[in-house]
């Protein structure tokens, strides 16, 4: 059995892809009842430098919303990021006084 594509129907099923694609995601948008933080706001909430800022980003910790060139952090994912971080240290120091 031979299947057969020329280059002009791979050229419209990529073509058709595209446009399915482009119809299914919506571009994102702010939430208007969000609240949003800019970096260097964040670099204060949270006592860290633009550097670890951006490390979080590339490792999925603390995501952006973008708009246009700008980034944004959700109060809410800021929040979070307390929260767990309070529970770590808490946890920490369980550990630690466990050990006397």
């Amino acid at each position: 059995m031979t299947i057969s594509v020329s280059p002009k129907d791979l050229k419209n099923f990529a073509i058709d892809c595209a446009r399915e694609y482009a119809r299914s995601e919506k571009p994102p948008s702010l939430k208007k009842s969000e609240e949003y933080k800019t970096i260097d706001q964040v670099t204060k909430l949270l006592s860290v430098s633009r550097v670890t800022l951006w490390q979080w980003e590339k490792k999925g910790i603390l995501l952006p919303a973008r708009l246009g060139k700008f980034k944004r952090y959700r109060l809410s994912d800021i929040e979070r990021l307390l929260t767990v971080r309070a529970e770590a240290d808490s946890t920490k120091m369980k550990g630690l006084n466990n050990g006397k």
